[in-house]
């Protein structure tokens, strides 16, 4: 695995009913606070003649975490009454870094006598990046029941007129979560299902092996998917 690309990590994080101040975060002085932060453009709820949709969601993209010296691109955080997504160009470690300077920023912009902690009850990831990877989708049919059958599929479907080619070009596995803790049923929680993706790059030619990936966890763990696939394969 290599020449990863086009990193994105994503957080989703639910909070018990009133954790989030959120009528204290909709002030302009608290609005203005998080733009001079991290460097963000606040996206105001839309105009209907004239008068503002009533929202129930802070919006803010095109930011900038800085952390050791360096810059991370915050694609956008949005901040609604019990959830907190937050979506990098970094590795999910830099989202856990700032989240925790977020959260106190947004202690300190809730007006409330009672200050809860800001801890979220879930924290749910997603990453999604290009990736080139030692093997072809061809190479997984090797050895199995479909292992002929793309040429059993261009026999059929060619004519003299042309010659075809039906090469794989993604798989796809269903993350359901069907036992969930109780923990959840009792704040009213529930998880839906996932995918975990895996399709030759847009545009690129098959030879190159160059791969769009999804993964409902965080980035450690899907470059950990992603070398574990990879080994299984080149190994056979």
């Amino acid at each position: 695995m290599k020449e990863i690309r086009d990193l994105k990590s994503t957080q989703i994080l639910i909070f018990p009913i009133d954790e989030i101040g959120f009528s204290s975060l909709q002030r302009p002085d608290a609005i203005k606070q998080l733009q001079d932060k991290y460097r963000l453009k606040y996206n105001p709820p839309m105009i209907f003649e004239g008068i503002p949709v009533e929202s129930h969601s802070l919006l803010f993209t095109n930011g900038e975490f800085r952390y050791e010296n360096k810059s991370y691109l915050i694609e956008r955080i949005n901040i609604e009454d019990r959830r907190i997504i937050i979506r990098m160009a970094s590795h999910s470690k830099i989202i856990d870094i700032m989240f925790d300077d977020l959260r106190k920023l947004l202690i300190e912009l809730d007006l409330r006598e009672s200050k809860p902690k800001y801890e979220p009850l879930v924290k749910a990831e997603e990453t999604s990046c290009v990736v080139k990877l030692d093997f072809s989708f061809t190479d997984l049919l090797i050895n199995s029941p479909l292992s002929d059958f793309n040429a059993f599929l261009t026999d059929k479907m060619s004519s003299h007129d042309f010659e075809i080619e039906i090469i794989p070009s993604a798989i796809r596995f269903k993350i359901t979560y069907s036992r969930q803790p109780e923990s959840f049923r009792k704040h009213k929680i529930s998880l839906s299902e996932k995918d975990f993706v895996l399709e030759v790059r847009d545009r690129t030619a098959y030879e190159e092996q160059l791969y769009y990936t999804f993964s409902p966890t965080n980035s450690k763990l899907h470059f950990e998917f992603l070398k574990e696939l990879e080994r299984r394969v080149t190994q056979k």
